[in-house]
């Protein structure tokens, strides 16, 4: 788990130093106090970003940022993440236990994180785009082969696409099309394996959250047809980009067979983000240990019915093995909850 965590110059931040006691930690403050901050900084080391550009994050004024977190398990040494950003230089190194990684890549899957925030209301009225990249995201933080299997794809999928905007070559769009469909095929595995597994893991909750559509509700995935990628050759370099594959598979929560947000009030669409969320926060609590909810806005976008809940919600289906960020700009009722004051200056 997460045991301290150090910032420099990250935000509003010139230094800041935490120690976590705990599994269940509240981050309280009001408004522009640097809860947020916090828990983009343990997505840094996560998966070495955050939601805005690197340079983002950097003080003003300052010409860099670090950001350092110490992990503790039971069975093994300590191990020591540090994400450093150079502003000067726009570049970004990856120190893992003094040891300088070769790449970014190399973060995914040490400290698996899932996020809740206004943004997980996208997985009901948000772009299948976002849905993907975060189903995406998760399989990469717990299955090397996914990763290195995504990486491949977006790869081939770039030189395919720059090649059907600058040469004529039939053959080289096959070849490539082949290897891509060979990784959308893999891609797909995975997919459609954690999608089967999710459906079973949240039906128990929206028993909980939403009774009375909870048997209705169903999580669809739906890949593109590709098996006739090579008739679309000719369209392909008309328009200068490829019109098939794993990047264009659908994926959206279903009521009887029509999407949900059509039926969804926005509390129960809430829920159902919230249910979503914890499910892929089980789901890969499974898979890897250290794993770490970020739970950040849940007082904006949670509905009133079940406001004051999500709290207690959350430390009754925790999974033994991970840990919980919850930022909250009021002290928490609950005595397992480690509460961390932040100043407001």
């Amino acid at each position: 788990m997460l045991k301290e965590l150090q910032l420099t110059n990250f935000r509003k931040f010139t230094n800041l130093k935490l120690s976590f006691k705990s599994d269940s930690i509240a981050i309280v403050g009001g408004n522009a106090s640097g809860k947020t901050t916090v828990l983009e900084s343990i997505m840094h080391l996560s998966t070495g970003k955050g939601t805005f550009p690197s340079h983002a994050y950097v003080k003003n004024g300052e010409k860099f940022f670090r950001v350092k977190g110490t992990i503790v398990s039971s069975r093994q040494p300590p191990s020591e993440i540090i994400v450093f950003f150079d502003a000067s230089k726009r570049e970004k190194k990856v120190l893992i236990n003094r040891k300088l990684a070769p790449r970014l890549a190399e973060l995914i899957g040490l400290m698996p994180t899932i996020n809740l925030n206004m943004n997980s209301l996208q997985w009901i009225w948000g772009p299948v785009e976002w849905r993907r990249k975060q189903i995406d995201l998760l399989l990469a933080q717990t299955d090397r082969t996914y990763l290195e299997t995504l990486i491949k794809h977006y790869r081939l999928l770039e030189q395919r696409n720059k090649a059907l905007k600058t040469t004529h070559d039939n053959a080289l769009f096959i070849t490539y099309g082949e290897m891509l469909y060979e990784t959308s095929s893999i891609i797909r595995k995975y997919r459609l394996a954690l999608i089967a597994t999710l459906n079973e893991l949240i039906g128990p909750l929206l028993e909980r959250l939403i009774p009375d559509k909870a048997k209705s509700l169903e999580l669809k995935y739906v890949p593109f047809d590709d098996g006739d990628w090579q008739s679309k050759i000719e369209k392909e370099k008309e328009l200068g980009y490829t019109l098939w594959g794993a990047q264009r598979d659908q994926l959206i929560w279903e009521v009887g067979g029509t999407e949900a947000n059509v039926f969804l009030s926005r509390g129960e669409g809430a829920r159902l983000a919230l249910a979503t969320v914890i499910a892929l926060w089980l789901w890969t609590a499974r898979k890897r240990k250290h794993v770490t909810l970020l739970a950040d806005d849940w007082e904006a976008f949670q509905d009133r019915k079940y406001l004051e809940k999500v709290p207690s919600f959350l430390l009754s289906v925790k999974p033994s093995n991970s840990s919980i960020f919850i930022a909250s700009l009021n002290r928490l009722k609950e005595s397992q909850w480690q509460q961390i004051m932040l100043d407001n200056q």
